[in-house]
């Protein structure tokens, strides 16, 4: 989970840097999550959580992208018969 979280695109940094606060705000409206019951430590979490995700799907994807670029269509678990086969 520490690699993902390295992985988090923070950007560049804005010359008008934003309260934490605001931006929190700002990313719980883009994932559509009600803050107002929330307390800090938990919406943190929680958006986290949604990052760590979204670092995890594009990793994926990119994996993907580079087999198909190497011409690989899936990858599987081998079983005794495709032993047996070679």
């Amino acid at each position: 989970m520490i690699e993902s979280y390295k992985d988090i695109d923070s950007g560049k940094k804005p010359k008008f840097l934003m309260p934490t606060s605001l931006r929190l705000i700002k990313e719980c409206a883009t994932f559509g999550i009600d803050w107002k019951g929330l307390h800090i430590i938990d919406l943190l979490s929680l958006i986290y959580s949604f990052r760590i995700d979204n670092v995890k799907k594009k990793k994926e994807y990119d994996r993907q992208k580079r087999m198909q670029e190497m011409g690989i269509s899936s990858v599987r678990k081998a079983n005794a018969n495709d032993f047996n086969s070679l």
